[in-house]
């Protein structure tokens, strides 16, 4: 379940076990598959940088930023 995305990266809650440094593979992102850095992890919520995304990969993403609410909780109960 993704938390937070931009055009950099994301944050998303995740079933498996990661290794902080890996690249894995995502998907969907904004409707493709993309590569990312294990960047954090705390709990099973783990951040991620995205890597190698293409200018439309990039646009792609900021147009769903922009549709999407804007986050207003200031802590995340899970």
């Amino acid at each position: 379940m993704s938390l937070e995305i931009s055009e950099s990266g994301m944050s998303a809650l995740i079933g498996d076990a990661l290794v902080v440094g890996e690249t894995v593979e995502l998907d969907p992102v904004a409707g493709n598959r993309v590569s990312a850095l294990v960047r954090r992890q705390s709990g099973k919520i783990y951040g991620f940088e995205f890597l190698n995304l293409t200018v439309p990969q990039i646009q792609r993403i900021a147009e769903v930023c922009r549709s999407l609410p804007k986050y207003q909780c200031k802590t995340l109960d899970i």
